[in-house]
């Protein structure tokens, strides 16, 4: 039996973009170990509260599968008839 697992980010969560435009300055961690929040963007009803590492751990997919192959060759002769 074969089996594969995945996981997959949502494509809007892009780690490798938010390293190159996030500022150095923002902490991922508050000091008491908790994640640290920050306005990531401004909508007209709220401001959105964000941290790359809790988008990491709850958005996407996990893809577990398995799979099960077999083959089978079968012989049939038809003995003499003569």
């Amino acid at each position: 039996m074969n089996t594969a697992n995945s996981q997959y980010s949502h494509p809007s969560i892009a780690p490798l973009d938010y390293a190159f435009r996030t500022s150095r300055a923002i902490p991922a961690y508050n000091s008491d170990g908790s994640y640290f929040y920050y306005d990531n963007e401004k909508t007209r009803f709220a401001s959105l509260p964000y941290n790359i590492l809790n988008e990491l751990e709850t958005t996407g997919r996990d893809i577990k599968q398995q799979a099960f192959r077999a083959n089978t060759h079968t012989l049939h002769g038809v003995l003499g008839s003569g």
